[in-house]
């Protein structure tokens, strides 16, 4: 309550000596999610993405001359086998994956640099633009308070889940292909072009992890450091364009509170925490009765 209202009165001192008593009202820039943190943490996902399809390269070079040449009778045969499945192919696999190294810390590695450039960058830009729009210096204030913490620790386990999660899904994927593929009888050459489109779809789902997980982490650490110094309430501003999602564009102009989010696609969200959300949420700083500053902060 008491850094609360030092924003609230050094502001309004501030904007009385500029302007005397005229209303104090003034939109400032959004804090937009880090594209930098986003874009390092992308190119951590896309090299172990990489070293998995190096992997399957590897498997696919020993499997090759153990694939059946099909021919007017062998797809048939093979179809009517269908437990009839490429030698070791499992073991295979799991050799290879053990390939990849400590996994584990890998993603741990990865999970925590994203982490940290994430709360670092909602720290320096929210402090930027408060002392921008209200003049007062809160770096200092912007604490790794309790609650921050354990956002950062939830965000750090959900995304060493995800990016465990890529080899795991991947190399079930390519399991599936060529078990499928030796059953049915498929053409070597059709084979690779399949186990190519499973590699290309890892390399997108990695994308959409470091985009989506780039923003929700901005939206809740912005969230945890904005009540943190007395914002409560926050406008949903949607990007307004042809992707924005009906329901979201049906909360454009709303006027919501932190702790208690709008019910939207039947679940209690903040803008940017639903999947590839981009709506924004402009916190607003009441400053005195009767006047507001609107701080925007982009979270997704």
């Amino acid at each position: 309550m008491g850094l609360h209202l030092a924003i609230l009165h050094a502001g309004a001192r501030a904007h009385r000596r500029r302007h005397g008593n005229a209303r104090p009202q003034r939109r400032a820039r959004p804090i937009y999610p880090n594209h930098r943190a986003e874009l390092n943490y992308r190119a951590g996902l896309l090299r172990l993405v990489a070293k998995c399809r190096a992997l399957v390269d590897e498997y696919l070079d020993s499997l090759r001359h153990r694939w059946p040449r099909p021919s007017e009778d062998s797809a048939p045969q093979l179809a009517a086998d269908a437990s009839f499945l490429p030698p070791g192919v499992g073991g295979e696999l799991d050799r290879l994956a053990a390939k990849l190294g400590n996994l584990d810390a890998m993603a741990k590695q990865l999970a925590g640099l994203a982490v940290e450039a994430n709360r670092d960058s909602v720290d320096e830009r929210l402090a930027r633009e408060i002392n921008r729009v209200v003049g007062v210096d809160i770096k200092g204030m912007l604490a790794t308070n309790g609650q921050l913490l354990q956002a950062m620790q939830e965000a750090a386990r959900d995304n060493v889940a995800l990016i465990r999660s890529i080899p795991e899904q991947y190399l079930d994927r390519v399991h599936s292909t060529v078990t499928d593929g030796w059953s049915n009888g498929v053409r070597w050459e059709s084979l690779v072009e399949q186990i190519q489109r499973d590699g290309d779809i890892t390399e997108v789902r990695a994308k959409l992890i470091a985009r989506d997980q780039t923003a929700k982490m901005n939206s809740s650490f912005n969230e945890i450091q904005q009540q943190s110094v007395g914002v409560d309430e926050y406008e949903w501003s949607t990007s307004a364009d042809e992707r924005v999602r009906d329901s979201h564009a049906a909360m454009e102009g709303k006027r919501c509170r932190w702790d208690e989010p709008p019910i939207v696609d039947d679940e209690p969200v903040h803008p940017g925490e639903a999947i590839n959300c981009r709506c924004v949420a402009i916190p607003v700083i009441d400053m005195e009765a009767g006047a507001s500053i609107d701080l925007g902060q982009e979270a997704a």
